[in-house]
C-alpha cells in the first residue's frame, strides 16, 4: 500500500492540544511547481520601448526584455507565454492576482515594491537624469533649485517612482498621473508645462524623443541623480522560482549573450551593464 503523505497541524482548545492530519494535495500549489506542471512561465509586459516592443500593426513583441526572456525560457526548457500587457503602475497587482506569473519587462528594484514582490538577479542598472524643456534654462547649472514647493515633477502615481523623486526633492510638488499611464504620458505633462522636470532614465527620454524630437534636454547628464538596479518582478515568497529565474539570468549575462542582445538594440549607453565577478575591484 502506497504511503499518504501529510501534514501535522496543531490546534490548540481548552488546554489541550489537538493534532490534524492534512492531506498534502490539499496544500497550496506553489508558482514553481504550477510553471513546471505547465511547462511555461506566463509573463505580463509593459510597452516600454526598447525593453518591450509592440509592433502597432501585428501586436508582434520583440526588444530586450522579450530576447532576455526567451533566451532564459529556452535554457530552463519552459516556454513562455507573452499572457498580458499591463502598466507599470499595475504590473505587480496583476501578478498578485495570478494574472501572470512574473513580470517579464524590467523594472526598478525599490523598497516599497520590495514590499508586495521579490526581486530578480539585476539585468543591469539605469541612471536617472533631470530632464526639462528644451527652453527651459532656469535650472542650468542650478538643479537644487528645483528642491522647492515652486516646482513641480510628473511620476506615475505608483509608490516607488514617487519615492525616488521625495528622496531627490524632497520638498518640490509630485504631479501624480494615473497608475495606468505611461512613461510618454510623464514627458507629455513637461512639454505641455503642466510640471517644470521629469527625473527619469537615460533610455526613456531617448524613446520620447524620437517622436519629439527636440523637446527636452537633460541638466544633469555625467552627474545622475540616482542610480537604480533594472530587475524583473515575481511573486513574493518564492525563494525556488526566484532561484531558478535569477540563475538562468546569470547565466545569460557572463556568457555574453545579455550583452549581445542589448547592442542589438542600441542601449548599451542608456543601460549600464553589471560587472561581472573579476571585474570588481577589491581593496
Amino acid at each position: 500500500m502506497g504511503k499518504i503523505v501529510q501534514a501535522a497541524v496543531i490546534t490548540i482548545m481548552g488546554g489541550m492540544t489537538a493534532f490534524t492530519a492534512v492531506p498534502a494535495s490539499a496544500q497550496a500549489e506553489t508558482a514553481y511547481d504550477r510553471i513546471m506542471r505547465a511547462g511555461a512561465i506566463r509573463c505580463g509586459y509593459v510597452h516600454y520601448e526598447p525593453n518591450t516592443i509592440i509592433a502597432p500593426a501585428t501586436g508582434e513583441i520583440s526588444g530586450i526584455d522579450h530576447d532576455l526572456m526567451e533566451e532564459v525560457g529556452k535554457r530552463l526548457g519552459l516556454r513562455i507565454k507573452w499572457t498580458k500587457e499591463v502598466g507599470f503602475g499595475t504590473a505587480i497587482a496583476g501578478m498578485e492576482a495570478n494574472d501572470y506569473d512574473m513580470v517579464c519587462s524590467n523594472m526598478w528594484a525599490g523598497s516599497s515594491r520590495a514590499i508586495h514582490a521579490d526581486f530578480s538577479a539585476p539585468l543591469n542598472y539605469s541612471l536617472l537624469n533631470v530632464w526639462v524643456r528644451a527652453d527651459d534654462a532656469r535650472f542650468d547649472n542650478n538643479v537644487p533649485l528645483l528642491n522647492s514647493p515652486d516646482y513641480q515633477f510628473s511620476v506615475i502615481g505608483e509608490g516607488y517612482n514617487i519615492q525616488i523623486v521625495k528622496n531627490a526633492f524632497p520638498n518640490a510638488k509630485i504631479l501624480e498621473l494615473p497608475k495606468e499611464a505611461s512613461v510618454p504620458d510623464v514627458f507629455e505633462a513637461l512639454v505641455t508645462k503642466k510640471v517644470d522636470a521629469v527625473l527619469e532614465d537615460d533610455i526613456a527620454a531617448i524613446s520620447f524623443l524620437k517622436g519629439n524630437a527636440g523637446s527636452i534636454r537633460n541638466i544633469t547628464k555625467g552627474n545622475p541623480v540616482s542610480i537604480n538596479a533594472n530587475v524583473m518582478i515575481l511573486p513574493a515568497g518564492e525563494y525556488r522560482f526566484n532561484q531558478m529565474i535569477s540563475n538562468a539570468i546569470r547565466d545569460v549575462q557572463f556568457d555574453g549573450t545579455f550583452d549581445r542582445i542589448v547592442r542589438k538594440y542600441g542601449a548599451s549607453e542608456a543601460r549600464r551593464r553589471i560587472a561581472r565577478p573579476y571585474e570588481e575591484k577589491t581593496e
